[in-house]
């Protein structure tokens, strides 16, 4: 029993942190909380991206709730030197998000893309101070298998 417990911990550790292009992405505040402004910047520069060389880049992203519904939706990046920025509020767009799984996408031609080699960029989001409800939990669905994302380049149907 305490193995079976320290190989969940550890799977909820480093599925935390699931940059594989270290420096490619950022996002603001540090500790996200599910109703405030959300910024995620994207630094193709710092990658091996396709989108080096790109005039439009979208954030496309699913938002995954604590009791597994999902949200997904492009949005447009805004251009600040060579790095790429969005903003929204993850509360505004579904009740009770936890999870935020994206990639970034050229506007322009949809065959040129930044998955993080393969593996989506994930952001646990807090409630209060501390990890959101159901986090955790679909954190480690994600990482098991049992949640089974449609690649968020192509967006899943929404689901209640």
């Amino acid at each position: 029993m305490r193995t079976a417990l320290l190989m969940i911990f550890a799977l909820l550790v480093l599925g935390c942190s699931t940059s594989v292009d270290e420096g490619a992405m950022s996002y603001s505040p540090a500790s996200p909380e599910l109703d405030q402004a959300l910024t995620v910047s994207f630094h193709p520069e710092h990658s091996v991206s396709a989108l080096v060389e790109s005039e439009n880049v979208q954030l496309r992203f699913t938002l995954l709730a604590g009791d597994g519904s999902l949200h997904s939706q492009a949005i447009p990046m805004e251009k600040h030197g060579t790095s790429w920025q969005a903003s929204f509020t993850p509360s505004d767009l579904i009740d009770d998000p936890a999870v935020l799984v994206f990639a970034f996408v050229d506007g322009e031609d949809l065959e040129l893309f930044d998955n993080n080699q393969g593996k989506s960029w994930k952001i646990l989001l807090n409630k209060d101070g501390v990890v959101a409800p159901g986090a955790n939990f679909q954190n480690f669905r994600l990482l098991a298998g049992q949640e089974r994302l449609a690649d968020v380049l192509s967006f899943p149907r929404e689901r209640d």
